[in-house]
């Protein structure tokens, strides 16, 4: 059973007439054993500041303790706790990593290289104080631009959410037009996030989420807006001249809210929504959780070359 880079292989003694497939066995697997059979791809994460995703991603069935704690105690992983994925980042401090700091990740060659796939949840500061509205004060080093383009350019995926907009819009020029958007860093945050009505655009998501009886009628913590895709200039597979056009999943308020773009041999995708609601770390997941773990199986599918062994 094969779905990007997601591999199981068990063996099957097969009968005649209908074959009875025991669940086990097209269940995604919770982390990589090479020796069972068992492929999951290299996931990091630098940790955010509000939208969960470590939290969606273990419980999706990725190996990683959940506990409780901190000032205002919730449910959390550690990064030393994730053994299905990786954490760059710390929650608390005098908490202890077994991996350098989210910057490296993003910004270091040889630390990004060693994943399929790359997130960056929403994250950096509001400064409410003037009386302007949100900044995201802190949230993009232009460090990372070169590390990251060429990351994606061989084959790395990266997922930006929300606030994090800028990890995309600095680094990826051109696909996205997002709404208040200038030349000033986090010029594109907005206050609200509320909950907006939200239309499937793909009917492979939408099916997908029927089979499990969900939809997406509504997502929630929308804190940025993109008002269009663009067609850009870019490189193929083979690294010759070709046109890249954003796909659109997902619309919200009727622009578009969920979108990925190929850039040469790799994927980028990007949510206006955080993955699953900060104040819903805990509780079941939403819909739009369900979508991100359908996309995260769709843009893992090769478009070339696979990089990273």
């Amino acid at each position: 059973m094969q779905k990007g880079a997601f591999r199981k292989v068990r063996k099957i003694s097969p009968v005649a007439g209908k074959q009875v497939v025991p669940k086990e066995n097209t269940t995604m697997p919770a982390k990589t054993n090479k020796a069972a059979g068992d492929d999951v791809p290299k996931m990091a994460i630098a940790l955010g500041a509000w939208d969960p995703i470590e939290m969606v991603l273990a419980r999706m069935g990725l190996e990683a303790k959940v506990t409780v704690g901190g000032l205002l105690p919730k449910a959390r992983v550690l990064s030393k706790d994730a053994t299905g994925f990786a954490i760059y980042g710390l929650h608390d401090f005098g908490e202890t990593s077994p991996y350098p700091s989210p910057d490296k990740l993003l910004s270091d060659p040889a630390e990004i290289s060693k994943y399929h796939i790359v997130f960056v949840p929403c994250s950096g500061g509001s400064d409410l104080g003037g009386g302007t509205g949100p900044k995201c004060t802190g949230v993009y080093s232009g460090a990372t631009k070169t590390t990251m383009d060429n990351y994606v350019k061989a084959g790395g995926r990266v997922y930006v959410s929300d606030w994090s907009y800028e990890y995309v819009r600095q680094n990826f020029p051109g696909f996205m037009d997002w709404k208040g958007g200038t030349s000033t860093i986090g010029s594109a945050c907005e206050d609200g996030g509320g909950e907006e009505a939200a239309t499937i655009e793909d009917t492979g998501l939408a099916a997908w989420l029927a089979a499990q009886g969900k939809s997406l009628s509504s997502v929630k913590d929308a804190w940025t807006h993109v008002l269009g895709v663009k067609t850009v200039d870019d490189l193929d597979v083979d690294g010759k001249p070709a046109k890249s056009t954003p796909k659109v999943w997902v619309k919200a308020a009727g622009l578009p809210a969920s979108t990925s773009f190929e850039h040469s041999c790799g994927r980028v995708l990007y949510t206006t929504y955080h993955t699953q609601p900060t104040a819903e770390a805990s509780a079941p997941l939403e819909p739009q959780a369900l979508a991100l773990l359908y996309l995260i199986l769709e843009v893992n599918v090769c478009v070339g070359p696979v990089a990273i062994k």
